[in-house]
C-alpha cells in the first residue's frame, strides 16, 4: 500500500558511478586462467542449439598466444567456429545483462551475468581487447581500449569504426582468417586440420583477444603453465568435456600438438564408481528451519556426486590439489567451487575425495560475480552441511580401507624385537654416554609409564614378588566396558632389593568370569555383568610362577552419566581431567567408575582420552567428549550432554624429562595417554610423534605408514630387510634425542639457528653414535641375535 510518505519524484534514471561500478564487477579477475575459463564457457554456450547450433564434430576451439617481440606486445586469443554476429556483439557490449547468453530464447540451460569475458578483457590487458566475428559474409567487431581501470576503457565501441565493423561486408573466409592470425605468426594452413575444415565449411569464426596482457614477465607467456591452470579451473570442466581445445604459442603447437585435456583421475581401488546421492527436499538449516532445494517444486531436484582418487589430492600440489574441491553447478553451468578443506578439515580419508553439487535452485540467487564461489545463504549452508556429512561417511570408508591388516603373530615378534632394541638404546642416550646425568636419565618401570630408575648399574637379581598399584578397594567398572589392567595397575616384578626384573611374561585371570572376563593371552578385562570379582596376575619368570595380590573388581550397572565441566580449554600437549558422575541402578553415585570415553571430531587425534577421563590435547580444534558404558544402540548408557573441549596452540612445547625415551610399536603397544593400543596412521611418518608423545619422550614405529607396512610384510620372508629397517628407525630416534638435547635443552639461552648449523650438528651426532651402535646392531640385523 502506498502512503503519503512513500511519494517520490524520481531521477530520470538510476545513477551509478561508472568507474566505481566497472571496478566492482571486474575486480574478481586476478589471473589469465580465470579469464580464459570464462571465454571457454562462453564458447561452449555459443555452440548450443539455440545459438550458433554448431554440430558436434565442429565443436572445436584454439587458444592462441604470442610473446612480445621486436616492439610488438604479447597477445592472447581464443578462436572458435561459432561466428559472432551483430546480435552477439551488441549483447556482449552491455554490462550486467542476465540475458546475455540466452538472447531471450527461454533456454535456462545456462544463464550468465554478462560480465565474465568482458571483465577479463577490461581488467587483464593494457592494450586493445575485442571480439571479432565473421558469419554469413558479414563482419562485426567491438571492443575496449583506453587506460587501465578507467571509465573510458569500459565504454565499448565498434573497431576500428562503425562503418567497417557493424554488420560490414566481409572478405572471403580464408582472407579474414589470414588477417586475424597474422599477428600470432600463424597462417590458415597452420591451423589444426579439423578446426580449419570446420571454419571453411561453416564460413564462420569468432576471435576473442586481448593485447599486452598484465601479469606477464617481459612480455613472455608460459604456455605450459597457462594451459595447465586453465585445464584445472572449475569453469573449464564442462567446456573441455564438450569441445576440443587446441593451443598454439608463437606459431607452434603446444603442448606437444595434442588437444588440451583434463586427464582423468584414477579412482580409489574398490571405490571406482561415483557415489550419487539425491539432495533431500526440504533440508534443515542451521537454526532447524526447513528450506526447499527445488524452489518448492518449481526446479528439478539436486544431486551430490562424490568421486574418489587413488592419490592423495591434498598433497599432489601440481596435478590434483587444484581439483580437490566441491564444485557447484546450476543445471549445466558452474556456480563456483569451495576447497574440500572447508568441509573436511582434518578428516582422515577426505584427501581422496572430490565432489560435484548439481542444484538448479542455486540460480540466480546464489550466483556471484565471477562464479568463484556460491553466495552465502540458507540454501547453500544447508547443502554444505549435508555435503560435509556425506564426505565424512565416505572418508571413513576410505580410511578403513587404507589401514593395513597386520598379522598378530608377526606383531608379537616385532614387539619382542623392539623390547630388545629399546633396551639397547639406553646405552646410547646422551646421559648414558657422559658422566653427568641428563634429561633422559631414567628407565621404563615396566608398567607402561616412564620410570625414574637409572638406566645403568647392576642388573636385578632373582624375582621375588609382583608389585601392583591400584586404588584402595580396587576398580569400579561400568558394565560393557573393556579396560587394560596392565596400564591401570602398574604391574612390575622386583627382586629382593626392589629392582625391576626384565623379561617377564604375565597372565591374568578373574575369579568369577560371569562378572568380568580376561581376554585370553592379554590383560584386557571385559566387565560383563553387575557384581564383584577379583583378578590375579601371574608373573612367569623362567620356570617360576609368582602370583600377585588380588585386585578387587566391582562391575556397575550404569543408569545415568553426567560429564563435567561442560566447557574446557586446553593447550596442545597438556592434560585436563573430566569428571563422569555415575549413578547405578541402585541409586548409588560415584566419580571413580571406569567408563568408555569418546569424542566426535573426525580427526580422532585432536585429543586422546583415558578410561579415567583424562584428556590429552594433540592438535588445535574443537570436539565434544562424552562417556558411557556399553553400546548405546543395544542398551548402553551414555551421557546425554558431553564436554566441549577446545584445543588451543601451545607455544611452549618442552619435554618434561620423565624417564628414558621409548620406541613403541603401533597396533601392539599401549598408549599411556589412553590405556589402549595406539593404532597406526597411514598419513603419519615412520617415526611418529604427536605433541603429547613429544613432551613425554615417546616415539612410535608407525606400521601403518606405507613404507613401514611394506617392510613389515617382509618380516617373515626376508627378516634381514625388516630388521635393518627396524634398527634404522631406532637410530633415527636416537639422533632426534641427541638433537633435542642439543637444541631444546638450552633454556632461556636458546637462540634461533640456521638449518645449516642444525644439519652439521645432526651429521656430527650420527658420526658420534653411528659406528658403535651399528656394531652392536649388526648381529641383530643379520641373524636376529641379541648381544
Amino acid at each position: 500500500m502506498t502512503t503519503a510518505n512513500d511519494q517520490i519524484e524520481r531521477d530520470p534514471q538510476i545513477r551509478f558511478h561508472t568507474e566505481g561500478t566497472l571496478r566492482a564487477v571486474t575486480r574478481w579477475v586476478s589471473g589469465h586462467e580465470q579469464g580464459l575459463a570464462e571465454w571457454l564457457k562462453n564458447t561452449r554456450r555459443a555452440y548450443q542449439g539455440d545459438r550458433a547450433n554448431v554440430a558436434e564434430e565442429y565443436r572445436l576451439a584454439l587458444l592462441l598466444t604470442k610473446d612480445a617481440f621486436l616492439g610488438e606486445p604479447a597477445r592472447i586469443g581464443l578462436l572458435d567456429v561459432g561466428g559472432a554476429d551483430l546480435e552477439d556483439v551488441e549483447a556482449w557490449s552491455e554490462w550486467q545483462n542476465p540475458d546475455a547468453s540466452g538472447r531471450g530464447s527461454g533456454v535456462s540451460e545456462e544463464v550468465t551475468q554478462g560480465n565474465g569475458g568482458k571483465a577479463y578483457m577490461y581488467a587483464m590487458f593494457r592494450g586493445t581487447a575485442r571480439i571479432y566475428g565473421i558469419k554469413n559474409g558479414r563482419r562485426n567487431c567491438k571492443g575496449f581500449t583506453g587506460p587501465e581501470d578507467s571509465e573510458e576503457r569500459g565504454h565499448t565501441g565498434f573497431m576500428p569504426t562503425r562503418l567497417a565493423a557493424q554488420d560490414a561486408s566481409a572478405a572471403k573466409i580464408e582472407r579474414e582468417l589470414e588477417r586475424i592470425l597474422e599477428p600470432y605468426g600463424v597462417a590458415p594452413a597452420d591451423l589444426p586440420p579439423d578446426l580449419h575444415d570446420a571454419i571453411r565449411r561453416r564460413g564462420a569464426f569468432t576471435l576473442v583477444e586481448g593485447i599486452d596482457p598484465v601479469l606477464t614477465t617481459d612480455g613472455r607467456i608460459s604456455i605450459e603453465d597457462l594451459v595447465f591452470k586453465v585445464a584445472r579451473h572449475e569453469q573449464s570442466f564442462l567446456p573441455l568435456q564438450q569441445l576440443k581445445l587446441y593451443a598454439m604459442h608463437n606459431g607452434q603447437y603446444a603442448p606437444n600438438g595434442n588437444p588440451v585435456r583434463l586427464e582423468p583421475i584414477e579412482p580409489y581401488p574398490g571405490l571406482e564408481d561415483p557415489l550419487v546421492v539425491a539432495l533431500p527436499d526440504p533440508m534443515q538449516t542451521a537454526d532447524d528451519a526447513e528450506i526447499s532445494t527445488t524452489d518448492n517444486g518449481r526446479r528439478a531436484p539436486g544431486t551430490l556426486t562424490l568421486f574418489t582418487s587413488s592419490q592423495n589430492m591434498k598433497n599432489a600440489h601440481k596435478n590434483l590439489r587444484p581439483r580437490w574441491k566441491v564444485v557447484y553447478r546450476a543445471s549445466q553451468h558452474p556456480v563456483g567451487a569451495k576447497h574440500m578443506e572447508e568441509f573436511a578439515q582434518g578428516v582422515p580419508g577426505a584427501e581422496f575425495i572430490y565432489a560435484f553439487v548439481e542444484l538448479p535452485a542455486l540460480d540466480p540467487t546464489y550466483v556471484d560475480h565471477g562464479r568463484q564461489r556460491p553466495k552465502a545463504g540458507p540454501l547453500v549452508e544447508a547443502v554444505d552441511n549435508f555435503v560435509a556429512a556425506q564426505i565424512r561417511l565416505l572418508a571413513r570408508t576410505i580410511s578403513d580401507l587404507r589401514q593395513q591388516v597386520l598379522d598378530d603373530g608377526t606383531l608379537d615378534q616385532v614387539h619382542e624385537e623392539n623390547k630388545y632394541l629399546d633396551r639397547l638404546k639406553n646405552e646410547f642416550l646422551p646421559s648414558a654416554m657422559s658422566d653427568q646425568p641428563g634429561p633422559w636419565d631414567g628407565g621404563d618401570g615396566g608398567d607402561g609409564t616412564p620410570g625414574r630408575t637409572r638406566t645403568t648399574g647392576q642388573a636385578a637379581g632373582e624375582a621375588v614378588s609382583v608389585l601392583l598399584t591400584f586404588p584402595e578397594g580396587g576398580f569400579r567398572i561400568g558394565r560393557g566396558v573393556s579396560v587394560r589392567l596392565g596400564s591401570l595397575a602398574g604391574v612390575r616384578v622386583v627382586d629382593g632389593d626392589e629392582k625391576t626384573v626384565k623379561g617377564v611374561r604375565y597372565s591374568w585371570r578373574a575369579s568369577d568370569e560371569h562378572v568380568a572376563q580376561v581376554q585370553e593371552g592379554s590383560d584386557v578385562l571385559l566387565a560383563r555383568n553387575k557384581g564383584a570379582t577379583e583378578v590375579i596376575v601371574t608373573a612367569h619368570v623362567g620356570r617360576a610362577r609368582i602370583d600377585s595380590q588380588p585386585i578387587p573388581i566391582e562391575v556397575w550397572s550404569v543408569d545415568h552419566v553426567l560429564v563435567t565441566p561442560r566447557d574446557v580449554e586446553v593447550k596442545v600437549a597438556k592434560r585436563q581431567s573430566l569428571v563422569a558422575e555415575v549413578t547405578n541402578d541402585e541409586g548409588q553415585r560415584a566419580v571413580d567408575v571406569l567408563l568408555d570415553w569418546r569424542h566426535d571430531a573426525d580427526d580422532q587425534l585432536i585429543v586422546l582420552v583415558s578410561h579415567r577421563g583424562t584428556v590429552t590435547a594433540n592438535r588445535p580444534g574443537l570436539t565434544t567428549v562424552t562417556a558411557g558404558a556399553g553400546d548405546p544402540e543395544v542398551g548402553g548408557v551414555w551421557a546425554r550432554i558431553g564436554a566441549r573441549v577446545k584445543v588451543i596452540p601451545n607455544l611452549d612445547l618442552h619435554g618434561d624429562g620423565q624417564g628414558a625415551p621409548r620406541l613403541l610399536v603401533t597396533g601392539r603397544d599401549v598408549d599411556p595417554h589412553t590405556g589402549e593400543v595406539r593404532q597406526g596412521n597411514v598419513d603419519a611418518a615412520v617415526l611418529w610423534q604427536e605433541p603429547s608423545d613429544y613432551v613425554h619422550g615417546i616415539w612410535w614405529l608407525n606400521l601403518q605408514n606405507p613404507e613401514a607396512a611394506l617392510m613389515f610384510s617382509l618380516h617373515d620372508d626376508n627378516p634381514v630387510v625388516w630388521r635393518a629397517f627396524h634398527a634404522q628407525a631406532l637410530v633415527d630416534m636416537l639422533i632426534q634425542v641427541w638433537m633435542q638435547e642439543q637444541f631444546t635443552s638450552l633454556g632461556a639461552d636458546e637462540r634461533p639457528d640456521l638449518w645449516g648449523q642444525h644439519k652439521l650438528e645432526m651429521d656430527d651426532v650420527e658420526v658420534t653414535i653411528g659406528a658403535e651402535i651399528w656394531r652392536k646392531l649388526t648381529p641383530f640385523v643379520l641373524r636376529g641375535e641379541e648381544m
